[in-house]
């Protein structure tokens, strides 16, 4: 019996730490910025996307254009978790700015129609994610 708990000891570490390590995201911690820092004018390198699925989230959606090499230069959604003066609107928006237009983009579920940017009036306080550039080897 006295061996007995050194080799659970032993069982337990091993199953916890069995696992390998998820791939650290490359997705940057987000700032807060008042909405208008947020850009009002849109040229051809700003894609927007309007809802998607809630356990995804946009940094998820963020991480998942990194894996495409979707090459963002910044990004914006409003911060769910800073009460705005709507009370039950809360509205799920992307705001991406891209190096260059990528028509990939249109495939993945975003738009060029700015046409349904949310004013800031519900949502004053943004989330702002800022990318750094990607070298000739595709590292950051």
């Amino acid at each position: 019996m006295r061996g007995f708990l050194p080799v659970l000891v032993l069982c337990v570490v091993v199953i916890s730490c069995g696992g390998t390590a998820p791939e650290p995201s490359g997705v940057p911690a987000p700032q807060e910025v008042p909405f208008g820092d947020v850009p009002q004018s849109f040229d051809q390198t700003f894609y927007f996307m309007y809802g998607w699925d809630e356990q995804e989230g946009p940094e998820g959606i963020l991480d998942m254009l990194l894996s495409q090499e979707v090459e963002i230069r910044r990004a914006w959604v409003p911060d769910s978790d800073q009460p705005g003066p709507c009370l039950m609107l809360q509205l799920t928006q992307l705001i991406i700015e891209v190096r260059r237009p990528d028509p990939r983009l249109l495939d993945l579920g975003f738009t060029q129609d700015a046409g349904s940017v949310h004013l800031g009036v519900c949502n004053p306080i943004w989330l702002e994610y800022r990318f750094g550039r990607l070298n000739d080897r595709g590292h950051r």
